[in-house]
Order: structure tokens, then C-alpha cells, then sequence
């Protein structure tokens, strides 16, 4: 270069360029123009770009197609059973069933009592549903005839202090749970019920209450 003004212009900016990039500029050797030289041959071919930092991180791309679902897996443990939930309201009562039937007509209610006084007494068919109270301060014997008809019933009271003894007539017999045949004591009641008659003259009765 014949002009010594620009030289230096130019060798001012490759020394700036040169520091701009990182290199360090030669020291001025002979003339500027030669010191020029030598820079340029020092500076990178800026057609290569070489020497650049890193660019910023570009936009991420947009993902891809989802891929096919993978195997099921195995199923887990049973849990444990919860609890019992409330009861349920109470359902509509059912239909009222049939009536039975009629049961038989018990015995009937003491219509009467047959007082008596003495020390002996025969029961008599007109006793029937009744009761016969008998009170006498010495011991009584009621005497229970044969020939008295099935279901016949009635009440023995002793009003006194004269036990009653209960004495079947001939052909008829009497029973009990406990082998007694007379009151216990007085205001003591006893039961008896014809409960078999066979040929109507041998009358069976049973005897309950309070006996002795």
C-alpha cells in the first residue's frame, strides 16, 4: 500500500477485530503495510464462522405419536370386606291366615255349691259342674257312686276341721298322681272328673288338688 494514512486506518482495524475474536494482534513489524500482512494471515477466514459462540438453544419440537399401550399387569389382593351396611326397612306383614278350628268346650264354670254338715255324703249326679262344701269338726267319708256318667265333674271343699275321704263305691275306682284319697286340710279343695264309664257301672275318677 502506497498510502501510509490508510494503512494505519486499516491495520487499526484488524488489531480491533483481532481483539474482538479473541487473537492477539502482532506487534508492528517493518511498515504498517507489513505489520497488515501479517494480521490478515493471523485472522480466521471469516467465511468459515469459526471462532462463534454458541447459539441459544432452539424451540422444542412438538412430541411424537403416542406409543401402543403396554400388557396389563397382574390383577392385585382381594381387600378386606367392608362393613355391614344399616338394616333394611321392615317389610309389609303378610296375610292373615286361616282360623283354625274350634277346640272342644272345656268343663263348666261352678255354677253352684251343695253345702253340707254331716259326716257322710254320696256325690251325686246333680253335683255335676257344681261344688260341695262339707264341714264338720269329725272326719267325712264321701262316697262316689258307679253309675255316674262320663265328664261328670265337680269341686270338694272341706269347710271344717273333719278331713274328706273319698271312698269309691263297689265297681268303681279312683285314681290320682300321688295315691292320696282325702283333703289335706281345712279350706283344702279337691277335683273329680269321671273320665271312663264301661258298661255304666264302673265309673272311674281321677282326683286332683290339694289332697293328702
Amino acid at each position: 500500500m502506497s498510502n501510509p494514512g490508510l494503512s494505519r486506518q486499516l491495520y487499526n482495524l484488524a488489531v480491533a477485530f483481532c481483539t474482538l475474536v479473541g487473537i492477539s494482534p502482532p506487534e508492528v513489524q517493518g511498515s504498517i503495510a507489513d505489520s497488515l500482512e501479517v494480521i490478515t494471515t493471523t485472522i480466521p477466514d471469516i467465511g468459515t464462522g469459526g471462532g462463534g459462540g454458541q447459539g441459544p438453544t432452539g424451540a422444542t419440537g412438538p412430541s411424537g405419536a403416542t406409543g401402543p399401550s403396554g400388557a396389563t399387569g397382574a390383577t392385585g389382593a382381594t381387600g378386606a370386606t367392608g362393613p355391614s351396611g344399616p338394616s333394611g326397612a321392615t317389610g309389609p306383614s303378610g296375610a292373615t291366615g286361616a282360623t283354625g278350628a274350634t277346640g272342644a268346650t272345656g268343663p263348666a264354670l261352678l255354677s253352684s255349691v251343695n253345702a253340707q254338715t254331716g259326716t257322710a255324703y254320696t256325690l251325686q249326679s246333680s253335683d255335676n259342674g257344681n261344688a260341695v262344701s262339707i264341714s264338720n269338726a269329725g272326719a267325712i267319708t264321701l262316697t262316689l257312686p258307679n253309675n255316674l256318667a262320663v265328664g261328670t265333674n265337680c269341686v270338694i271343699i272341706q269347710l271344717g276341721a273333719g278331713q274328706i275321704t273319698c271312698s269309691p263305691a263297689s265297681g268303681a275306682t279312683l285314681i290320682n298322681a300321688d295315691s292320696y284319697t282325702k283333703t289335706r286340710t281345712q279350706y283344702s279343695q279337691l277335683g273329680l272328673l269321671v273320665i271312663s264309664n264301661s258298661g255304666g257301672t264302673s265309673a272311674q275318677y281321677l282326683l286332683t288338688g290339694d289332697g293328702n
